[in-house]
Parts: structure tokens; sequence; C-alpha cells
């Protein structure tokens, strides 16, 4: 009925135990969202974004798609960027 949320991440170092192995460059959805973030945090993973646009707007030029894409992208980094550096210097004050 409902839809489970999962955070998607590729893995960049290599996780193995009882239920599971992952190698670099795997791409596994999370189903407890804790385990991803601590993996991404730890520096063990990247999160995966996905474009969920759906398919181009009939309007929409391959250029253009491929633009709005690239922006998006660089939204995501400079926030990701931004939250880091928040995170530092929150550790810095403390």
């Amino acid at each position: 009925m409902f839809q489970e949320l999962t955070m998607k991440i590729k893995m960049t170092a290599g996780l193995s135990g009882p239920k599971v192995s992952l190698a670099p460059g795997d791409i596994k959805d999370f189903a407890d969202e804790k385990e991803a973030q601590r993996l991404v945090d730890a520096n063990f993973a990247e999160l995966v974004i996905e474009d969920t646009a759906g398919p181009p707007s009939m309007n929409e030029t391959t250029g253009e798609r491929v633009a709005r894409l690239e922006s998006e992208l660089k939204d995501a980094k400079a926030a990701q960027k931004a939250e880091v550096a928040a995170a530092k210097a929150a550790g810095a004050q403390a």
C-alpha cells in the first residue's frame, strides 16, 4: 500500500557482514536511513541523487534537459558543501 522510503547510496569503500557484501562502486537502497547516512558521513559511501523529473517535457530539448540537470547537480553539490562547512564550524565552536 505504502512505498517504503529508502536512501540510495554508492559505496566508495568495501563493506561486508553476515547479511551484506558491497564493493566500491556498488549502489544499494538502504531502508535504514540512519545507517546509510552514517556510511555517507564516514566517507564509506556517497548519496545517489536520482533524476525524478520523469520523461522530458515536450517543450524541453535534450540540450535544455542536460543544462537543467547539470544545474540541479551543481546546486546539490553546493548545498552539500554548505552542510559540511556548517558541521565543521559547529565542531570548531564546541
